[in-house]
């Protein structure tokens, strides 16, 4: 739903550009909000990876143990007892869900560069990372100050 909405609001200021009722400044501004969302898309693909590594060690650590052996694990900040039985179908579930949810965001980070690469191409903007440095490159080049 999100990426829908998102793609139907920068088709808008896409055509809003073309008959020039937005500014360039506008569609950069856009740009660097995609390119923020795309970050933290990044950033929280990376968090479940870890969590899936967690995950795997997990069910690799109890695969060879006995059903009915105690472990311990951790639901809502609180330590349960439970067998190896109980535990680990759950935590293969977990598993499951948190690849579905990787893959699903990682459509999502496809569908974000796409449209970052398309709008830098058809308005020859830089990409996101060199935008910023040659802003910066360039307010410290005004400040007349030698080296």
């Amino acid at each position: 739903f999100g990426s829908r909405f998102l793609f139907s609001a920068l088709q808008a200021v896409v055509a809003a550009m073309a008959e020039g009722k937005v500014s360039q400044q506008q569609v950069i501004e856009e740009v660097q909000k995609l390119d923020k969302e795309r970050q933290a898309l990044m950033n929280k693909i990376a968090e479940l990876d870890q969590e899936m590594k967690e995950h795997n060690l997990v069910i690799e650590a109890v695969k060879d143990m006995e059903p009915g052996r105690r472990c311990f694990r951790m639901v809502g900040g609180v330590l349960v007892e439970r067998t190896v039985a109980e535990v680990k179908p759950s935590v293969e579930a977990n598993k499951g869900q948190i690849e579905q949810i990787v893959m699903k965001l990682r459509e999502q980070l496809d569908e974000k560069s796409n449209t970052l690469n398309q709008l830098a191409e058809k308005y020859g903007l830089n990409k996101p990372q060199n935008a910023q440095q040659s802003q910066q490159d360039a307010s410290k080049s005004s400040t007349g100050v030698l080296v």
